[in-house]
């Protein structure tokens, strides 16, 4: 299943999101350039191409959380191509409160 990117703005930085059909694959976090993040993201996902409508709504959901407008994601995930480790700080991660 082929993955696509976007790259978008929030307050602290630029972000990107990887996914597919089934689910978001990777969120980076703000802290690099938009040339950086999306050289990074063509590094790690070089079969990926940039939008599309599916990432919409994570796009939205981590918009709304910088903005201070969310504190739950509905964004379904795609951790086919995570690591076990990976996989294991997800769980963790999710059963934190807001």
């Amino acid at each position: 299943m082929k993955s696509h990117y976007t790259i978008f703005q929030v307050k602290p930085g630029w972000m990107g999101l990887v996914g597919n059909e089934k689910g978001v694959q990777r969120i980076y976090l703000p802290g690099l350039s938009r040339e950086d993040l999306l050289e990074r993201i063509r590094r790690e996902f070089p079969e990926s191409e940039e939008g599309a409508g599916f990432l919409e709504g994570p796009r939205k959901e981590l918009v709304e959380y910088f903005e201070g407008r969310r504190e739950q994601f509905e964004m379904p995930l795609d951790l086919s191509r995570a690591t076990p480790f990976q996989k294991r700080a997800y769980g963790i991660m999710s059963g934190i409160p807001f």
